[in-house]
């Protein structure tokens, strides 16, 4: 049985923990794959290298050093206290993992990567050697602002060439919970266990496509004042307007959950734009309520789940929007043809959201 501690910023029972989702869910088939697996809030817990395997997550000392976070009694802006950590797990010849759940390709604290033995991602580049310059990695998000980095940590975030054999793909927020529930419930998510409520903890139901929809595509979305969160959002928008005109096209603002619910259940086609990342909860939320999934190209990332086929799972837009127009017309005109691309993308999607045996090769990437 090879014991794995899992350092996190959150306990499993709030929203933030739903990263998660996939090993609470199957957390008794893992064990019977000889993975025993526990959750720590504090590095300083005794027996936190009691292990086989210790997978720290990077927002937990990123958050710390922020001050968003901190365990009881402990506060620190200098990153000595993980690499002491690090350093006392490979004495005892732990296994040290780094899951960085943040929400692009790029490192939350890249100057830690090196610490560890094996580097778990959400998504990664495509072309691995792109990790070694970071300003080869800033050109991959070319569809925000720049912003002005130093020298010095232009430094830190191009990794070393041995490193870069340790970076694979973890998994992404299309293994989060996305149950229903009433509205007050969903700031405690993931909620339960495997062994309470089993049927209903572990399977969703997907809407089958329609196309009698009364809304033909539909885009909302808040913007947060960080131009590299909203610039890609407000080229969208912008583009959207030019096109208010036309008949079915619902977008604007974010609105009440319930109705936005509502609004996806209704849409024949959603686009989804990036954020701080590209991979966002619409993705998945589209092609649970049966609708088409028309989103910026995302060929230069692997990921896992991938639903991300062009032509095959979803609907590919040029960075900059520039052909969104042509794609609404083609939809309109011709949403019949678009059914089998939606009925794909389900079908992938159903086949790794409920497969253990497919999440446990991921997770076995670790050892």
């Amino acid at each position: 049985m090879r014991k794995v501690h899992i350092l996190c910023h959150r306990p499993p029972w709030k929203r933030g923990f739903n990263h998660y989702f996939p090993i609470l869910k199957w957390k008794k088939e893992l064990r019977s794959s000889n993975y025993s697996i526990f959750f720590k809030t504090n590095h300083r817990d005794s027996h936190i290298l009691d292990c086989d395997i210790l997978i720290v997550d990077a927002r937990y000392y990123e958050q710390i050093n922020k001050g968003y976070f901190a365990p009881k009694g402990f506060t620190s802006k200098s990153l000595d206290y993980i690499k002491k950590l690090l350093h006392n797990a490979e004495s005892r010849g732990v296994k040290k993992v780094l899951f960085d759940s943040s929400d692009s390709a790029l490192f939350l604290v890249p100057e830690l990567v090196s610490y560890y033995d094996v580097i778990l991602k959400k998504q990664i580049f495509k072309k691995a050697e792109i990790y070694t310059c970071f300003e080869e990695q800033i050109k991959m998000y070319s569809w925000r602002p720049s912003l002005n980095y130093s020298e010095e940590y232009i430094q830190r975030a191009s990794l070393p060439k041995e490193t870069i054999s340790k970076i694979r793909v973890g998994w992404n927020i299309g293994l989060c919970d996305y149950r229903k529930f009433p509205q007050f419930v969903h700031k405690y998510l993931p909620l339960g266990t495997s062994s309470i409520l089993p049927r209903y903890y572990r399977h969703i139901e997907q809407l089958h496509p329609q196309i009698n929809k009364r809304v033909l595509v539909s885009y909302r979305g808040g913007l947060k004042g960080t131009p590299k969160y909203d610039s890609h959002r407000i080229k969208l928008l912008e583009k959207l307007f030019s096109l208010s005109n036309k008949n079915g096209v619902a977008f604007g603002s974010k609105i009440p959950l319930k109705h936005y619910l509502r609004e996806l259940r209704n849409s024949k086609a959603i686009i989804s734009p990036f954020g701080y990342g590209e991979i966002c909860y619409r993705d998945f939320e589209t092609l649970i309520n049966g609708s088409l999934l028309i989103k910026p190209s995302m060929d230069h990332l692997l990921t896992y789940p991938d639903i991300y086929e062009p032509g095959k799972t979803y609907i590919a837009t040029k960075w900059d929007f520039s052909d969104i127009e042509n794609i609404i017309d083609d939809v309109r005109n011709h949403y019949n043809d678009y059914l089998p691309i939606i009925k794909t993308a389900q079908s992938q999607f159903d086949y790794y959201y409920n497969s253990f045996t497919s999440f446990v090769q991921q997770f076995s990437q670790i050892y």
